[in-house]
């Protein structure tokens, strides 16, 4: 196996034959990977579906969609990146713009403004799918943030800079920075908006649903 994802109720592993195995509850067909998918570099699981990036720089989608999660968008390509949210999702292509889809009531409008990106947003590096929002890192360390607020999840705190690892939970949001140390904001009902006092060294960060982890390094 060359990577794994975590969703609501299901899990994903991809091979290293880009071949993808799931497994878990399969109450929305999440668990039923495309018989011909083939060729997969990334896998993201969201609440109830599944995303898969395959090596041409296109995207794959499958499980729940009541809420369009899976309508992969027409001629989408040239994907560099890709990530699940509870309802959304958001592609990242070569040329630093950010796709989203998702998030859609039943007569296709953007009921949380999920799909709202910032105008002009360009020279991105990174994006993460959160609860019902989004976050993306731009090449200069700075970040932006979009979708649902009622956490503070994109109140992006006032001076940071030097970002380099992004990670959305389900209200909350972590950034990494070049020294080592995380910035979280958002929810804290459960702590895990509380960084740890002297936490350094760090080299990923991931935010779950109500949690949040950092690896340190040597």
């Amino acid at each position: 196996m060359t990577a794994i994802s975590a969703g609501f109720d299901c899990s994903l592993a991809l091979g290293r034959d880009g071949t993808v195995v799931a497994w878990g509850e399969d109450v929305s067909n999440q668990l039923e990977v495309p018989q011909d998918l083939n060729g997969v570099v990334a896998v993201l699981s969201g609440d109830f579906f599944n995303v898969a990036l395959r090596q041409d720089g296109t995207v794959v989608a499958w499980g729940d969609n009541s809420l369009s999660e899976t309508d992969v968008p027409s001629g989408l390509r040239n994907v560099v990146a890709v990530s699940a949210g509870a309802n959304h999702a958001v592609a990242l292509t070569k040329d630093g713009h950010v796709v989203v889809w998702g998030g859609s009531s039943g007569d296709g409008s953007d009921m949380l403004g999920i799909r709202q990106i910032p105008p002009g947003l360009t020279d991105v590096v990174a994006v993460s799918a959160g609860g019902d929002f989004t976050i993306a890192l731009k090449n200069d360390g700075t970040v932006v943030g979009w979708g649902v607020n009622d956490m503070h999840q994109i109140d992006i705190p006032s001076g940071l800079r030097d970002v380099i690892a992004i990670s959305a939970g389900e209200a909350h949001s972590l950034a990494l920075r070049k020294d080592g140390t995380v910035v979280a904001w958002g929810s804290n009902s459960y702590g895990q908006a509380d960084v740890p006092a002297g936490l350094g060294r760090v080299i990923a960060v991931s935010a779950g649903r109500d949690v949040s982890l950092a690896l340190i390094g040597p």
